[in-house]
């Protein structure tokens, strides 16, 4: 089976839990099956934590 390209926004929509459920789980496949689909899914959730973490920051949540 050839798997299709897919785009980052796809896999950001996956990692920020934004998909219907047939989508997810279509995507939760070619994660499985594709190590490269894998690793991008991974960057995207690293960059999600990271910010996350950064805007989490008091210094942040303040008004000017």
């Amino acid at each position: 089976m050839v798997a299709l390209p897919i785009s980052d926004s796809v896999l950001v929509a996956y990692v920020d839990n934004e998909l219907d459920a047939t989508t997810r789980e279509r995507v939760a496949g070619l994660i499985e099956q594709d190590p490269a689909v894998r690793e991008r899914v991974a960057m995207f959730q690293r960059s999600t934590e990271l910010l996350r973490a950064a805007l989490n920051d008091p210094e942040y949540s303040a008004v000017p």
